[in-house]
């Protein structure tokens, strides 16, 4: 499906195309970065409960207003959550490439099991070392700099499907992969559809325009023209903006400012993650201006904290956490 023209860019926002099936059939996953978005995921919601990483690799989780530290060391990348299990990939303690793994959540958010190794990474090729992991029925996928590998995790075969993509959308939906093709190309950023079926590649458009999430089944098609403020990439559920000024909660047509987060993007990264119907933030600074450590990142950061808030719908905002920052960063 390509777009019809430049006109419905400048007259909306988004657009929803298409139809994913329910997420007990065919899972939806969001990687997608845009606007200092997260890229590699680092909490999933089970059963009421948030499991999240902190910057210093230490596994909570947070339910009914309690926060309770789960693991320390937990270095995990691209987490992911399907059927009670928790799914991603790390490094070992030597930073060495290590494996894929999953783990059992509890239903009440007091404990995790033991992690298992579902495949083994460090004998993959660097162009083929993932970015994303994720997992839909038996199959796990690492979407890497040069292409697609799909792991039949009962028999152990592969398939990799090489092609060329750029940061951007990174969307998995109706067992498609979305994605925008690299600045150097021709025509940059173009979106594109990758079938994790049979790798077959779709044009969806011509123009950089990006896939924000999924609304009632149907990927979110931002188109690059828009003036309103983006949404941080969200899965089948709420959606949450952000601008220069602040993140904002929509309600009907209307933007309602939820908070100010200064952020420093070349030090922090990911800031902000949509989990469910939250949305989780990072920063340096603290979300009311008065508080603010004048202490400036990349300067001074002896005096100064990496801050975890939870942000709801109906706009209340949690600090989780508030770190001290424990080396300084450069």
């Amino acid at each position: 499906m390509k777009k019809s023209g430049l006109l419905a860019a400048a007259m909306m926002a988004a657009v929803v195309i298409g139809g994913c099936q329910t997420a007990e059939e065919k899972p939806v996953y969001n990687f997608s970065t845009f606007n200092s978005a997260a890229f590699t995921p680092y909490a999933v919601e089970y059963e009421d409960t948030l499991y999240f990483n902190s910057y210093y690799d230490e596994l909570y989780s947070y339910r009914d207003g309690a926060l309770t530290l789960l693991e320390t060391g937990f270095n995990a990348k691209s987490m992911t959550e399907l059927n009670g299990f928790l799914y991603y990939y790390c490094l070992d303690d030597n930073w060495e490439w290590d494996g894929v793994y999953k783990r059992q959540l509890s239903e009440d958010g007091m404990s995790i099991g033991e992690p298992e190794k579902v495949y083994d990474l460090s004998g993959l090729p660097m162009e083929r070392r993932p970015i994303a992991v994720w997992v839909i029925e038996n199959d796990l996928y690492l979407l890497g700099s040069e292409g697609l590998t799909r792991v039949h995790l009962t028999d152990g075969s592969e398939t990799f499907w090489e092609f060329q993509w750029g940061g951007g959308s990174l969307l998995v939906c109706d067992h498609k992969l979305y994605l925008n093709t690299p600045l150097e190309f021709p025509n940059p950023n173009k979106l594109f559809t990758i079938d994790l079926d049979n790798g077959q590649i779709e044009i969806i458009s011509e123009e950089p325009d990006f896939a924000a999430g999924v609304r009632d089944g149907k990927p979110v098609i931002r188109y690059s023209g828009s003036s309103d403020p983006p949404p941080i990439p969200f899965t089948d559920g709420y959606a949450y903006y952000k601008d220069q000024n602040g993140v904002y909660i929509k309600k009907g047509n209307e933007y309602i400012y939820a908070c100010t987060i200064p952020i420093q993007g070349s030090l922090l990264d990911p800031q902000f993650l949509t989990v469910g119907d939250n949305l989780l933030m990072r920063s340096f600074y603290p979300a009311d201006p008065s508080e603010i450590d004048h202490n400036i990142p990349g300067n001074d950061m002896t005096d100064t904290n990496i801050y975890q808030y939870l942000l709801t719908p109906d706009g209340e905002l949690t600090l989780l956490l508030a770190d001290d920052v424990r080396f300084p960063l450069a």
